[in-house]
Formats: structure tokens, sequence, C-alpha cells
């Protein structure tokens, strides 16, 4: 039996038809695809009116994130049959795929303080790791950072852009790390230990 939309919550034979065909009863589990929603704010903080969906990214669309200069939004889709990265406008308008990877499992996209480059992890083999990126060139290629084993998911960037933050799971336990960008240029770089924690965020004076 084969379900191409759900997921199968339970499976009986109810004997046989006056023909001898055995015949079978089965449940599926449906789970709505998720939606991106949007508030509108009054000031930061304050919103201006109740939560709305925003249809001009389309359903099974997830992660978003925008821009520091908050000109686009990256969002991860599963449009396509595989999650990808989908850039759009602030309105949601002039949609666009961005990655055509292919793969099972990718997500948590995250600007770059300049607004050109994207972080996210992606698993192409049993490790998910970290990739990087150029949301400005047309047919753009991602770029792997890191290749550790464990692997790395949940990237975020430093304020000058000069490295992104990751974490793995080292022993049963949530570690963060630093790894060094410079344009991801040079393939997978060098890892910094940091400390206990699932995601990092520097604070605007960049101290903490």
């Amino acid at each position: 039996i084969y379900l191409s939309s759900s997921t199968l919550a339970g499976l009986a034979t109810a004997g046989r038809n006056e023909r001898g065909v055995p015949r079978i009863v089965t449940a599926q589990q449906e789970r709505p695809a998720p939606d991106i929603w949007k508030i509108p704010l009054k000031r930061a903080g304050l919103a201006a009116g109740p939560p709305a969906p925003f249809p001009q990214l389309g359903n099974d669309s997830r992660n978003p994130d925008y821009s520091r200069d908050g000109k686009r939004i990256v969002f991860v889709s599963g449009r396509t049959g595989n999650p990808e990265l989908w850039i759009a406008d602030p309105d949601g308008g002039k949609v666009r795929q961005l990655t055509m990877l292919g793969l099972e499992s990718l997500g948590v996209p995250r600007w770059s303080p300049d607004s050109r480059h994207i972080a996210f992890f992606a698993r192409k083999s049993t490790e998910p790791q970290i990739f990087v990126i150029d949301a400005m060139q047309e047919h753009a290629v991602a770029t792997q950072v890191t290749d550790e084993e464990p692997g790395c998911i949940i990237p975020t960037w430093s304020n000058d852009g000069k490295s992104v933050y990751c974490s793995r799971r080292i022993q049963g336990e949530m570690r963060l790390y630093r790894v060094p960008f410079a344009n991801a240029a040079g393939g997978p770089a060098k890892m910094e230990r940091w400390f206990e924690g699932k995601e990092a965020n520097e604070t605007s004076d960049g101290r903490v």
C-alpha cells in the first residue's frame, strides 16, 4: 500500500469478499503543510493587527528570514518535491527558486549582514553540514563550509559577516562552534569550539 500524501496510521485485514480476495482497511493521518504567516507592526515589538498567512509564498513553506536591508525574504519550500531555498520580495512577489539540490533534508536559511549570502544546513550524506550560497548570482551554486562529524545545524552570522556560528551534538550535548567564512572560497574551514548551546546571535555591539 502506497500513500503519497499522508502517514499510514492503521492497517487491518477484514476477511475476504465473495471472490476470495482479501479486504484491507487503512487509516491515513493527515498533516497539513506548514504556511508562512506575517504580523504587521506599528513599531518594533508592537503588533498593528492579527497574524495573517502569506499566500504568495505557497503551501509547504517554512523557515522565513528577511534580509538585513529588508528587500528580500528567503524561505524553504517543498513545492517541487524536495525542500529547496526560494527568494521573494518583501510583499511575497517575484518568487524564484534559489537552490536545486534535490535533498531530503535542508533548512534554517539565514541572510548575511550584507544581504548577499545565505547560510543554511543540508544533509548530503549521513551528517548535516553548513552551506553558503550567493543569492545575487543568477545560477548560484552552494558551497559547503563545514565537513566535520557530527555534523552542523542552525547557522547564524557574526555581525561583521566574517564568521558563521553553528551547533553540533557532541556526546549528547549541543555545542556551539564558530566557522570562518571568507566567502567560502577555500572550502570547509577549521571550526572553533565555543560553549554549550544550540543557536548563537551576537548583540548589536558585538560584545556578547
